[in-house]
Parts: C-alpha cells; structure tokens; sequence
C-alpha cells in the first residue's frame, strides 16, 4: 500500500516530537503504513539476530494470537525511548518487536520495519557493526517481502508515509560512508537485489523465498536482475560456512 501524507501532520504527537528530535542528527524514522495480517503464517518462524539474545533470554519464543498486539506495544514504545534516548530499553523493545513479528506472514513488513529501528538504535550508539548488520539485513527482508522495488518503493521520500527499499538503503548509506565502503553502497542503490551477497541473513531464508523474488523482475522485464538472482539461487544450493551468517 502506498499513501503519500505529511508526516508530521499524521503522526501521533509522541512520534512527531521523537522525529523532531532526529532530525538534526539526520536520523529521523518514517511514519509506517500497516499492513493488513494475512491469513496464512510461516509454517516455521523467521530467524532472530544474535544481537537480541539477552534481551530475548528466558521469553518465549513461541507465536500465538497475541503475537500481533504484542508487536504493536513494543514498537511502540520502543519508538518513544528511542525519541528520549533511553536507546537500552529501545534496542529490548525492539528485540521484542522482532520474537511477535516472526510468525508474520512473508508479504508482511513489520519484521523488515522493525530491523529497521534496530539499526537506527546501534547508529545512535556509534555501534557501526551491529548497525550495519540489522540495516542490512532490513534491506534484505524487504526486498524479499515486496519483491524488486518499483515506484515509491524505490525512492527516498521525505513525505512518504512508505518506508521504503529506497529509504532502507538510504540509510545504510549513513552507515557506508562512516565505514568506507560508500562506492559498493551506490552499486546497490543501483541494483538493489545486490545486497543478497552480502548474506546479511541467513542463506536458508533466501532459499525459501528468493523465487519470489526473481519472478517480480521477469514481470517487471528486468531479465538482467532475474539472471544475476538466479545465478546466485544456484550458488546458495551449496550450504554456506555457517560463521558467516547473521542470526541463527
């Protein structure tokens, strides 16, 4: 769904004054569009980055019917405590966010949203690493929920409600030039579908869904996408050095 509104005239106060407050520091969040709950869910959760292990320890990791409220609540308020810097109890919230949304069918955004935060929330503490990782790996999520960016999905739009593949990537862009690897960024500006060699998640989860993916670029007639994504379908056949994922 794509809706173009003024974020500051739509947000709730709380968020408005949390954006207000990023804004300086270039680091400012999109308001988000929900999704409408699927029927169907994962017939086996998605993964957790191991960032959130201590924050997830001795919660159960198992989906029920509250699993939908509980991710409300908590990105919730892990959006407030990151508007009053209490980044500690955000990152929790958010780790959080990520255990209900595991269940969430795979067009659904709010995991990728959530991964998201996490990046900004490790970008605030200068914790480029484990910024890079969860941004990274929100870019990814999102590609394989929405399929290849089109549109808004493809742009960085300040008055998007959308957040977007493009705002996604922008965002890591922060992260890049810091690090220095702005000129590989710009290579998946261009071409995001790219980033899946970087193996920010787990190469099972591609598996499972890069079809998906692949087939959006053949409807869209970008042969040479679908090419290079089916030639990496053909190298992911071959079970990877499990030291080099992110997440179980």
């Amino acid at each position: 769904m794509s809706i173009e509104c003024s974020l500051l005239e739509l947000c709730p106060a709380s968020l408005r004054r949390a954006f207000l407050g990023l804004v300086s520091a270039g680091l400012a969040s999109l308001c988000l569009v929900m999704p409408a709950a699927a029927a169907d869910e994962f017939a086996e959760p998605r993964w957790l980055p191991a960032s959130c292990d201590a924050a997830l320890h001795g919660l159960s990791a198992a989906p029920d019917a509250r699993s939908a409220a509980r991710w409300n609540r908590d990105y919730r308020a892990g959006i407030e405590a990151i508007g009053v810097r209490d980044l500690d109890r955000a990152e929790a919230l958010f780790c959080r966010s990520l255990q209900a949304a595991r269940s969430f069918p795979a067009e659904d955004l709010r995991f990728a949203e959530t991964l998201d935060e996490l990046g900004l929330v490790f970008y605030l503490r200068a914790d480029l690493e484990n910024a890079e990782a969860m941004q990274g790996a929100a870019v990814t999520e999102r590609l394989l929920s929405v399929g290849a960016p089109r549109g808004l999905e493809a742009e960085v739009s300040a008055t998007s409600c959308l957040s977007s593949v493009g705002v996604y990537l922008k965002r890591l862009g922060w992260i890049a030039e810091r690090q220095g690897w702005a000129e590989e960024h710009a290579s998946w500006v261009a071409a995001p579908y790219r980033i899946l060699a970087a193996r920010y998640i787990p190469d099972r989860v591609v598996r499972s869904r890069i079809d998906g993916l692949i087939a959006t670029y053949l409807l869209l007639e970008d042969y040479a996408a679908a090419d290079w994504l089916t030639a990496w379908q053909d190298e992911l056949s071959v079970p990877s050095d499990p030291s080099t994922l992110t997440g179980p």
